[in-house]
């Protein structure tokens, strides 16, 4: 457990790599790329394409890129963000592979700028990046040793990154969200504590103003900061109406990423408004439904854990707002199946929805007056892993009924 805690710890602060390299003002540091216009200009129209989800432009867009720069490392880091980003809501099986080959080839084509004083800086910043991103990877496929070692490379690059924010203010997100966790996380997992020690010193409070400034002012990483800022609002800070104004700037910005529309509605259902989430998560699971196979495999995304993932939170939070908003107990028991039933089909072994859907299946058989089914789901939400959330709440629904 404290092996995994600790790569899900690594993973948390080094969530920086979507787009950072981005950041450097060209006025200030000499580069390859970073004060290259050509080069910012077409990468900044990618990445607007990637988060409308317009992936196979984005694509080409990148690839003509690396026409241009087939001997840098950034245009293969792209190629890579690109697919992560699509694998949120793609059944194709091949981009976990992709993304691994492409960073592969971003970390051995840095290896030249390493060589080269003037690119000293490009080369700090993509070991950093590559490193975290695959860190990233490596959580997503629960390979916690690989994780682990990823994230330890990164480590000497994180300190030499986080005093860039001192001289350039498009590194608010970057040290924000790094400043951030790392007080924050491990006050909530003290047995964390002596690793921290590790690491640059955090701070919660100038973290969020990093963060919020960076959401505010119009620069490269607005919109990760508003993206990430929403996870800060509602698990770390719990202020859901923040949360929701938060995302919903990027929903109505990019309306026609799924993504985005479907943090919003889970957004809706912190603060709840079951009323304004349910025909949003509705929508949502409607789109995923509608691809084909679906119906077949009762699932949309058996290739691609991120999709089937949202697909299972999706479910879990249409349940909840069923419950506790209009108590249409009969429908939020089938939606909470159907959660489980994304998780067994895509062979996701643990997830902290899991415990979270077997906790609200006894809420539900509680208030259905079968007892005997509700405790069985409450001890199966003990018996979970990832049950941090529910543990408490399940034993005290073993002792008595918790939803009557």
């Amino acid at each position: 457990m404290l092996h995994k805690q600790y790569t899900n710890f690594l993973s948390k602060l080094l969530l920086t790599w979507i787009v950072a390299w981005v950041q450097f003002h060209p006025e200030t540091y000499y580069a390859q790329v970073f004060a290259d216009q050509h080069f910012r200009q077409k990468a900044e129209e990618a990445m607007d394409l990637v988060y409308e989800q317009r992936h196979e432009e984005a694509e080409k867009l990148l690839n003509h890129l690396k026409e241009g720069y087939s001997e840098h490392p950034a245009p293969y880091f792209l190629l890579a963000t690109n697919r992560w980003w699509q694998s949120y809501t793609s059944t194709t099986p091949h981009y976990h592979s992709y993304m691994r080959e492409h960073l592969d080839k971003a970390l051995e084509l840095n290896e030249k700028l390493a060589k080269n004083e003037e690119l000293e800086l490009e080369y700090i910043f993509f070991q950093y990046m590559c490193y975290a991103f695959r860190t990233r990877l490596h959580t997503l496929r629960r390979e916690w040793l690989k994780a682990t070692n990823d994230g330890l490379k990164a480590l000497p690059y994180v300190k030499k990154c986080i005093k860039l924010a001192e001289e350039s203010p498009e590194f608010y997100f970057s040290a924000g969200i790094y400043h951030y966790y790392a007080e924050a996380y491990p006050e909530e997992h003290p047995y964390l504590k002596p690793i921290i020690a590790l690491f640059p010193d955090g701070s919660a409070t100038a973290g969020l103003e990093e963060m919020e400034k960076s959401a505010r002012i119009k620069n490269f990483t607005q919109v990760e900061s508003i993206f990430y800022l929403t996870d800060v609002y509602i698990f770390w800070e719990k202020d859901y109406d923040k949360a929701v104004e938060n995302i919903y700037r990027l929903h109505s910005t990019y309306p026609s990423n799924t993504w985005f529309f479907a943090e919003y509605a889970r957004a809706l259902v912190f603060a709840g408004r079951y009323e304004k989430a349910i025909p949003h998560l509705e929508k949502v699971i409607g789109l995923f439904e509608n691809i084909a196979g679906h119906q077949t495999r009762h699932i949309a995304s058996t290739e691609s854990p991120l999709t089937a993932k949202l697909m299972i939170r999706l479910y879990h939070y249409h349940g909840k707002a069923l419950l506790l908003g209009r108590n249409d107990v009969s429908k939020a028991v089938q939606s909470f199946h159907n959660s489980l039933k994304q998780a067994e089909l895509s062979g996701i072994p643990a997830y902290e929805y899991i415990p979270g859907d077997y906790l609200y299946l006894g809420y539900c058989y509680d208030r259905l007056g079968q007892r005997s089914i509700a405790k069985s789901y409450y001890q199966k939400a003990i018996d979970s892993e990832d049950n941090d959330l529910y543990k408490s709440e399940a034993k005290k629904g073993l002792k008595e009924p918790i939803f009557k």
